[in-house]
């Protein structure tokens, strides 16, 4: 099932790319002066590796967003920057939806449990708490059966009174912004492939070559131009669109998070298709922290999608 899914998208988009280099009679050599011949490769959209369709198992399926959060197998990423952002900006995407489904009191945060005196080192378990109200919330643990017998054992489950326990829990109280640019850029990528990155002067470096590097980051830099929202408040069926008003026409991909049936929904800006810059983006911006702005929000034209 897999393999077929990963060539099913390899041939997508390996098409796509040989017919966008030909849309803009792109060149391309190697050291020596001999053209590159793109038909049956694969370019990753993260790392910008170039991959032929033997050497597929270079290459994983992306999650979009990432799988522990019901994302979508979309497109296929170079395995070392798959394995690097798993252990990183994954990683705190997900505690992130964990402590806000815990302060919402419908799901459970890790944790670590030490009863000083008692039991050395930590025991592993979940912590589960009610809604906060007045800054208090009625808190339940939970570990794994082994571990209760334990305290069964020692007495523990019979007897808390006067017990001092204490805990500590690993959460992201923000939202990891580098993970939620990436699913953006990725969900863009998936739908309108190489013509996001490519133009007449080859690889767009001045616009979506510069999310790609702060993306290749483990945090994006205070400089960029992230713009996002959770109450856009539109249907977007396609989970892409264009928002434009008399002055910008920017791209607008929805990110749909989903932990233990819990659904959280963004709407990341992105440069236009055709911006050559991250001018617009910047701009809007800049106005946009100011004032609210009045923008119309349309699904992309066909032409735009693979």
């Amino acid at each position: 099932m897999k393999t077929d899914s990963k060539i099913k998208i390899f041939e997508k988009l390996s098409k796509d790319l040989t017919e966008t280099i030909q849309r803009f009679n792109l060149i391309f050599v190697d050291d020596n002066g001999v053209k590159i011949d793109f038909h049956d490769h694969y370019i990753c959209p993260l790392s910008l590796r170039t991959y032929h369709r033997k050497d597929i198992d270079k290459l994983s399926i992306e999650h979009v967003p990432q799988y522990s959060l019901n994302g979508k197998a979309l497109i296929l990423t170079d395995k070392e920057f798959n394995n690097n952002d798993g252990g990183t900006k994954d990683k705190k995407i997900l505690n992130y939806f964990k402590y806000r489904n815990f302060k919402d009191g419908v799901g459970p945060i890790d944790a670590k449990f030490y009863v000083p005196g008692i039991i050395n080192g930590a025991l592993s378990g979940k912590l589960y708490g009610g809604p906060i109200k007045g800054g208090k919330a009625e808190v339940k643990f939970g570990f794994p059966n082994k571990t209760v017998n334990m305290l069964k054992e020692r007495g523990l489950i019979d007897n808390w009174s006067g017990l001092k326990l204490r805990f500590k829990v690993d959460y992201t109280p923000e939202i990891n912004k580098s993970a939620l640019l990436k699913a953006a850029y990725l969900i863009a990528f998936s739908k309108l492939g190489y013509r996001l990155l490519f133009n007449f002067q080859g690889i767009k470096n001045n616009s979506y070559g510069i999310i790609i590097k702060e993306l290749a980051e483990q945090e994006v830099s205070e400089d960029f131009p992230l713009i996002f929202t959770n109450n856009l408040g539109v249907n977007m069926p396609d989970n892409i669109g264009i928002v434009e008003n008399e002055q910008f026409k920017l791209l607008v991909t929805k990110v749909c998070y989903n932990l233990d049936d819990q659904e959280y929904i963004y709407h990341v800006i992105l440069p236009h298709p055709d911006d050559e810059d991250l001018k617009n983006l910047i701009d809007f911006r800049n106005i946009y922290v100011q004032q609210e702005q009045m923008m119309n929000v349309r699904n992309l034209n066909v032409d735009y999608l693979l």
